[in-house]
């Protein structure tokens, strides 16, 4: 879950600006995620901000690591950040 659709469930319980995001700086902080253990390539494109199809030649080229549960990709969380993380260079 983002930031922005945490806030977005927060304000809908506290209908208070400021409490939703305190309460998101709280969820934050204790290190609360809701990260799922994979990621589908609709969830993974959403992170990235990209198309399915991206995610899915990403994948096919090697550039983000995934597992394949029959047909389907899927992402654990590590390999987004991964893919996100720049390449250090030696």
């Amino acid at each position: 879950m983002n930031i922005e659709s945490l806030y977005a469930k927060y304000l809908k319980i506290a209908s208070d600006p400021t409490a939703a995001a305190t309460l998101v700086l709280a969820h934050v902080q204790a290190g609360q995620t809701d990260r799922p253990e994979l990621l589908d390539t609709t969830a993974a494109a959403e992170q990235l901000g990209v198309s399915k199809a991206q995610v899915q030649s990403f994948a096919r080229n090697g550039q983000i690591r995934h597992i394949r549960v029959g047909r389907l990709m899927k992402f654990k969380p590590e390999h987004i950040d991964e893919f996100l993380r720049p390449a250090s260079f030696l």
